[in-house]
């Protein structure tokens, strides 16, 4: 059900995507070529973005953590422990009029992150109405369609793992939200499995990865755990972005 959208949903077989998710902890799903192009345009909209100066991007910082973060500032399982990245943020939880206080390479980013945010919020609408079915046996679920809208939030993170001397960009975290949509520029991302062991997760340009966050986990009463992950820093890897 494409209801329309600018770009296609992935051809996916939803319920054993969610068996998946649900047994293994997470779930890699294949997308479009329009989709896999969306992303592949943001990434290197945002590489031009962050490597200009630091001044030129604290001018791009928004209301309630939207448009640019600076590095270290956020952080994974405590204040004492903060993010090794720089994030930028777009969501529709408020008018989208404030962009146009972005300058022009910013505002280039954000246009391209809204696109890439209506892929991955419409796929994550799917799990959404997967999880309504299973767990709560309504019939139609399928009218849950639309009302992630207004809470989604699409936050690139863009760290420079060579630079990095600790030995993670992302401490060991649980992300506090119904899904995580992930796709990444390289390696790095390391998921703790329902086995409690850690596997390197990394995309092709034609692939995403859904994980479970902490609302689902409570949504569920616990039948789904959160995915627990982390971001290992690389001395090979001059920059990487991941959403």
């Amino acid at each position: 059900d494409n209801r329309g959208l600018s770009v296609p949903l992935p051809p996916i077989d939803i319920s054993a995507a969610f068996d998946t998710l649900q047994t293994r902890g997470f779930a890699t799903i294949p997308v479009t070529e329009e989709f896999s192009q969306s992303t592949k345009d943001t990434f290197a909209h945002a590489r031009t973005f962050f490597r200009r100066s630091t001044e030129e991007k604290l001018s791009n910082k928004l209301p309630a953590d939207e448009g640019y973060r600076p590095y270290e500032g956020e952080y994974s399982s405590s204040p004492e422990y903060p993010d090794r990245v720089e994030s930028f943020t777009v969501s529709h939880r408020f008018p989208e009029v404030q962009i146009d206080f972005l300058d022009a390479s910013a505002l280039i980013l954000a246009k391209a992150m809204f696109r890439t945010l209506e892929c991955f919020e419409h796929l994550a609408e799917e799990f959404l109405v997967e999880a309504v079915y299973r767990f709560n046996k309504i019939t139609r679920a399928d009218q849950m369609r639309g009302h992630l809208h207004k809470w989604s939030l699409l936050q690139l993170n863009y760290s420079r793992p060579s630079e990095t001397v600790h030995p993670y960009i992302n401490d060991l975290h649980e992300d506090g939200c119904l899904f995580t949509v992930s796709s990444m520029t390289g390696p790095g991302l390391e998921v703790r499995t329902t086995e409690n062991s850690y596997v390197p997760v990394t995309t092709a340009q034609n692939e995403v990865i859904v994980m479970p966050g902490e609302i689902l986990w409570l949504l569920t009463g616990g039948k789904i755990n959160p995915c627990h992950h982390r971001v290992r820093s690389s001395p090979d890897l001059a920059s990487a972005c991941l959403f």
